[in-house]
């Protein structure tokens, strides 16, 4: 594109340089195609701003799944590919399951927003997608940019989810049963069940890096596994209070005694 000629310029201080850029200024376009949003809007929205006007979440989640399931280790045994591939497709064909993802992700990001120190400043999160060399230099333009620092934003809490339904081999429990889907999105969406911000799941770290290290047995009722673990977690404090009582009123009382009376505490329970 021919912008400016240097009459000055390098053909008459460097006679003996002759090419087709001399005395010329080079202008490089990276795209072409018109932004769906121009800078000055993206630059005053919200993260969950963009995603209800620019990223189709739903196609994000899909795109997504393949990377989600490279990022897992299996210590007891190794996931069959076409096995794998075979779940991502059902998932992706499920309207209802990809919905429940969907709201999980960005009740998530809802979250980061209003936890941010900046929340009130809309401008904040584009600062830091600025700041990332690496990202800015993948993408041709900063519009293009800020769209995929939200489609990563979306990746991780989808990982997260995947991990967890994989963890307690609860895939089963929705395609199974069509009368159990409810009960499976409905516990699926209980903070008791499933906590996306949960120390309890890793953060996706390249491929495998993230092991399971035990495969559950397919289980028919949804999420069994995670509530055994919850009522395990109630007995023990339970149990914890009952001796620590019976301590306090009998500090002399034998164990065989103490193990008799906590398993009647259990029962009546």
């Amino acid at each position: 594109m021919e912008r400016d000629q240097n009459v000055e310029g390098m053909t008459s201080n460097f006679p003996w340089q002759f090419n087709f850029l001399c005395g010329w200024q080079q202008v490089t376009l990276d795209v072409l195609e018109k932004p769906e949003l121009l800078i000055e809007e993206l630059i005053k929205m919200s993260i969950e701003d963009i995603c209800a006007q620019t990223v189709n979440v739903g196609n994000v989640i899909r795109e997504k799944l393949l990377w989600c399931f490279s990022c897992l280790s299996y210590t007891d045994q190794t996931k069959d590919v076409k096995e794998t591939l075979e779940l991502i497709r059902r998932i992706t064909e499920s309207p209802k399951l990809i919905d429940c993802f969907c709201r999980t992700v960005l009740q998530d990001i809802q979250k980061d927003e209003v936890g941010d120190d900046f929340a009130n400043n809309k401008v904040a999160w584009q600062v830091s997608v600025a700041c990332e060399h690496e990202l800015l230099v993948e993408c041709a333009s900063f519009n293009y940019a800020l769209v995929e620092y939200v489609k990563r934003k979306i990746g991780q809490p989808l990982f997260k989810i995947v991990f967890f339904l994989e963890r307690h081999n609860a895939w089963n429990s929705f395609f199974s049963q069509a009368q159990q889907k409810a009960v499976w999105k409905t516990m699926f969406c209980n903070p008791l069940i499933f906590d996306v911000r949960s120390e309890t799941l890793p953060e996706p770290n390249g491929v495998e890096s993230c092991p399971i290290q035990k495969t559950l047995p397919l289980l028919e009722f949804p999420f069994f596994s995670k509530l055994f673990d919850i009522i395990e977690e109630q007995l023990k404090c339970l149990l914890a209070d009952a001796r620590e009582k019976l301590i306090a009123e009998q500090p002399s009382i034998e164990s065989a005694e103490m193990t008799a009376k906590l398993t009647q505490v259990l029962l009546d329970r």
